[in-house]
């Protein structure tokens, strides 16, 4: 059997995180979450072969060798490769090499965990012969669910489902599940918004579980304060996803896309205390003084800020701005595609 590769962008989520954890997503009047699909990818080879089961994850250039895949990895091996043996043991995969790596930093609040369990399970389903096209959803739940297994915590979809989908997606939850759509507009539009995104890494690791239990925990017990704070990021999320069916165009498309991810970070900052720190602040008022506006991705404490510029041909002096405030520009344009699988055999996927 020949060598599968694939891989999966990553995410930068413009507004509505956190509304993908359920029952979160049935306590606000509209939850959706509008993100982009990035040009920071996750990816893994699976090479069937051997007696054993061996695991390589390249950013650390840890291995690990098993004669037996346990029914449950994450209580058994090391957290470096708990996300692999978990896909394998789902899929029962026969012994193989498998190999993982990220572009991702850790703990950026790219959903860098989500995109390569998403690569994982692309590429086991192609190993056996199955059609990527058929079962996408039931995919992404069995992609959130070993997530959420792996670390203990509620885990969302909205990670999973761009780095499935790619592109600019208006994910819509309520009872029942997901809609994921693409925003309209064309290209033309997405060139405007991909001209006006910068992704910077604030050289701050984050715990995206941790941050998101506590809102979940204090909505569930019913805080005032909680409450009132994600119904204002559910409303600025619905505002973004408003305006993205519009016809605006241009800087009237920005001018409104700067405006909701503003009020979605002032309204995100109430969740919790953790949800911000020192570098991330300093990032958000260098975008605003720079004519932009910014917010952090994921559930924040750290990791990554997205910014984006309030008028075409700003993106460089806000880049600056930015560059100048402490943070690290991230080559995370925006990423159309989905994710990719190819065997040694020619096929694709």
């Amino acid at each position: 059997m020949s060598r599968v590769l694939a891989s999966a962008p990553c995410r930068a989520d413009l507004a509505g995180g956190t509304l993908d954890l359920w029952p979160l997503s049935l306590m606000v009047d509209r939850a959706v979450t509008v993100n982009a699909a990035v040009e920071v990818r996750t990816g893994c080879a699976i090479e069937p072969g051997g007696s054993t089961w061996r695991f390589h994850a390249r950013d650390g250039e840890e291995e690990l060798e098993l004669e037996r895949l346990p029914e449950r990895p994450e209580r058994e091996v090391p957290p470096a490769f708990q996300l692999a043996a978990s896909v394998a043991a789902w899929f029962r995969l026969p012994p193989a090499r498998i190999e993982t790596w990220s572009e991702a930093p850790r703990g950026s609040g790219l959903g860098g965990s989500s995109s390569l369990i998403v690569s994982l399970i692309a590429a086991a389903r192609h190993l056996r012969g199955e059609s990527l096209d058929d079962g996408v959803d039931a995919s992404i739940a069995i992609a959130r669910d070993l997530e959420a297994r792996i670390l203990g915590l509620p885990a969302g979809s909205q990670d999973h489902l761009a780095a499935w989908h790619g592109g600019l997606s208006l994910i819509e939850y309520g009872p029942g599940g997901w809609h994921r759509r693409e925003a309209p507009g064309g290209s033309e539009r997405l060139r405007v918004l991909e001209d006006a995104l910068i992704v910077v890494d604030t050289g701050v690791s984050h715990h995206s579980g941790l941050n998101n239990w506590e809102v979940f925990r204090d909505r569930l017990e019913g805080s005032a304060p909680v409450r009132t704070a994600l119904d204002e990021v559910a409303a600025a999320s619905a505002q973004l996803a408003d305006l993205l069916d519009s016809p605006a165009r241009g800087d009237e498309l920005l001018a409104g896309v700067a405006e909701a991810v503003e009020a979605e970070w002032r309204a995100r900052r109430r969740l919790s205390p953790a949800v911000t720190c020192p570098e991330v602040d300093a990032l958000v008022a260098a975008a605003r003084e720079a004519g932009g506006r910014a917010k952090v991705c994921g559930a924040g404490g750290g990791g990554c800020v997205v910014a984006v510029a309030g008028h075409a041909g700003e993106r460089d002096s806000l880049a600056s701005a930015l560059e100048q405030a402490g943070g690290r520009i991230l080559p995370a344009r925006l990423c159309p595609q989905g994710v990719r699988v190819e065997d040694d055999a020619g096929g694709r996927a």
